[in-house]
């Protein structure tokens, strides 16, 4: 036997079902919306192994991961590269196969392997470059 008695009020102070979903929906897309994909963090050394002798194909994939392309007939990787205030990045390739990804890459790096899998050239391709800061104008003298 309950102390209380019976007034009925537990029937009408629940909440529906459906105002619990949408305050859950809510939460869950403000939470989304506040949240955004971390500054990648550069590294101004990143590259400077590529200028030591002897580099090996294994130690490239060790630095910079998988690259986001391969030529195999050439012996040929590409990597995509980000550059900001701290160095550069690596820019993962787009994961849907209808997105190009461009979105941050600034260079384009091109490694060419020996038959060996040593290292025989490499170049960093500028994508996009950033605009020039324009000259400040030069004022015009007052005619008389």
């Amino acid at each position: 036997m309950s102390a209380r008695p019976d007034t009925g009020l537990a029937a009408r102070c629940r909440t529906p079902c459906g105002t619990r979903g949408a305050w859950l929906g809510l939460v869950l897309l403000l939470s989304a919306c506040a949240s955004t994909a971390p500054k990648p963090t550069g590294n101004p050394d990143l590259l400077q192994f590529l200028d030591q002798p002897g580099v090996r194909f294994e130690q490239v994939i060790a630095r910079l991961g998988p690259p986001s392309a391969t030529f195999i007939r050439d012996n040929v990787v590409t990597y995509r590269l980000g550059r900001n205030e701290t160095g550069y990045f690596v820019v993962p390739p787009p994961t849907e196969r209808h997105e190009l990804g461009w979105e941050g890459v600034d260079y384009d790096l091109v490694l060419a392997f020996n038959v060996d899998e040593t290292l025989r050239e490499h170049s960093l391709i500028a994508i996009r470059s950033t605009p020039a800061k324009p000259a400040p104008a030069k004022p015009t003298p007052a005619k008389p």
